[in-house]
């Protein structure tokens, strides 16, 4: 086989351009592969930056999320100190409300004590007002009866105009012997002052009478204890005719 010396010299020359060519695209392959590396070692931190953005810069912006960050805290522990000013206030509030509800409740039992001491006072001076004072003294006892003097009073003051209807006299002992209003004219005296002269005729002398007289009007009433001593019928001496 012959082959001349250019052919051999093209083969050659071909050959040291593959080689050549090789090896350059092998070292741009190496350079870009260590710019790349540097570019991501110096942005390691911050993924999605531009490739070359200094260093300072993303740690300034850091210190500025920290500061929101403090800012965040801060506000946090104020509000953290106004729920818990809050809560005590409640607290407050709950304590005042339980010492206002418990005040009521005094109060409110006052009220009671008040309402029912002032319907005790109203009964009161509804039974003195409807309480007749009754004084009597027994005068004049003759053997066929007895004046009751008799004084009516209510409240301190004479109790005038009572009709003779509202006098009741009742007689207890003796037991047989019987005593009561005289119904004649002139057995019944007005005075002055609820002062009063009332006639009573019994059917026994000789005896101590005790009974009880009762004075009543359209607003009360009243009675008293009446004893009397009726003294014993005249002996008559029959008189002899002369001789």
């Amino acid at each position: 086989m012959n082959i001349s010396r250019i052919s051999v010299f093209a083969v050659c020359f071909a050959v040291g351009l593959a080689v050549v060519s090789e090896s350059s695209m092998a070292w741009g392959k190496k350079r870009s592969s260590s710019v790349g590396q540097l570019s991501s070692s110096a942005n390691s931190n911050s993924k999605g930056y531009p490739n070359g953005r200094p260093f300072v810069a993303i740690e300034s912006d850091f210190d500025k999320l920290n500061l929101r960050f403090d800012s965040i805290d801060t506000d946090l522990d104020q509000i953290a100190a106004n729920l818990i000013r809050i809560g005590q206030a409640v607290v407050r509030v709950e304590r005042n409300t339980e010492t206002i509800d418990q005040n009521l409740i005094r109060v409110g039992q006052a009220v009671v004590r008040v309402e029912r001491n002032t319907e005790t006072i109203l009964d009161d001076v509804t039974l003195l007002k409807n309480t007749l004072e009754v004084q009597v003294s027994a005068k004049s006892a003759t053997d066929t009866g007895v004046t009751l003097y008799v004084q009516v009073i209510r409240n301190g003051i004479g109790v005038d105009l009572l009709p003779q209807a509202a006098f009741t006299y009742g007689n207890s002992f003796p037991v047989a012997a019987e005593a009561a209003t005289c119904a004649e004219a002139g057995c019944f005296e007005e005075g002055v002052g609820g002062l009063y002269a009332i006639k009573l005729v019994v059917n026994e002398s000789d005896q101590t009478f005790a009974g009880t007289l009762m004075v009543e009007d359209r607003d009360g009433a009243g009675t008293s204890l009446v004893t009397f001593d009726i003294p014993a019928a005249p002996v008559t001496v029959p008189v002899e005719p002369a001789v």
